[in-house]
């Protein structure tokens, strides 16, 4: 299949998809670029904030349902990482740990749901376990003393005591993933989309005779018209159909490569 070349093409060279920009984007630009998508989700959140970078205690960035200022207030998670690869649950344990520390010290309330966003997604082990709370309960106690007591704050943050008894009673259904194909699509509204993915046409398939379909659509009607009145008015005849272009090889042979040109323009 053939297709023509747009101008951007030619000047450019081939564009590359925004699924694989997002791929060399920086780690900064990617947590930029899911703050600007949440500011999109108005209808599920009042207010969203980047914490990001030390300090921000599990946090990258969120989606307020509630308002901030109020105790006990509604919120979800999206934690941002940006690797070359699809994470694992060794990449991410003390994200868990965190979350689990802080809620349980009531830096802030327990987050509605908790996200992984990255752009090569979650592998299959971490998937799996995301998709089973108790399995990924168990991994995260498991794999405390070695990925978290000492990833979560400057002093060892040991799994004991009511901390253990916090963890053990926490509901590990709120974590989940989101597919980056998923935020592209919601992300294509954001007034930045443009800048960083820049835009253009799309390729058109070039079309032949063989591709011209011999039933006139809607869309055609009005130029077809135009096309059987011009060959009226210079041949003095009437053409009222285009079956009474069969005999007259000119103007047959003219209206089949107009509705080619037609049809490719309006594709």
């Amino acid at each position: 299949m053939e297709f023509y070349k747009t101008s951007h093409q030619v000047n450019y060279g081939k564009r590359i998809i925004p699924l694989k920009m997002i791929e060399h984007m920086s780690f900064d630009d990617w947590e930029e670029f899911i703050e600007e998508w949440i500011d999109l989700k108005k209808s599920e959140y009042l207010d969203g904030e980047r914490f990001g970078g030390a300090g921000d205690k599990g946090r990258d960035v969120v989606g307020y349902a509630t308002d901030k200022n109020k105790p006990n207030y509604i919120w979800d998670c999206y934690q941002c990482k940006h690797y070359d690869s699809a994470l694992t649950p060794t990449q991410v344990y003390k994200e868990f740990g965190k979350i689990l520390y802080y809620t349980f010290n009531k830096d802030y309330p327990t987050p509605r749901k908790f996200y992984f966003v990255s752009p090569k997604g979650c592998g299959t082990s971490l998937s799996k376990l995301l998709q089973n709370p108790i399995d990924l309960k168990n991994a995260v106690t498991t794999n405390w003393a070695k990925y978290c007591e000492n990833g979560i704050s400057s002093t060892p943050i040991k799994l004991e005591g009511k901390l253990l008894k916090w963890v053990e009673s926490f509901d590990f259904s709120i974590f989940s993933k989101i597919h980056t194909k998923n935020i592209l699509k919601e992300h294509i509204k954001h007034p930045n989309h443009l800048i960083r993915f820049g835009g253009g046409l799309p390729e058109r398939e070039k079309l032949d005779i063989t591709t011209i379909p011999d039933i006139i659509k809607n869309s055609e009607t009005t130029y077809v018209s135009q096309l059987l009145s011009a060959y009226s008015s210079e041949s003095k005849e009437v053409y009222k159909k285009v079956s009474n272009l069969d005999s007259k090889e000119l103007y047959k042979n003219h209206f089949t490569r107009a509705r080619m040109s037609f049809i490719t323009q309006n594709s």
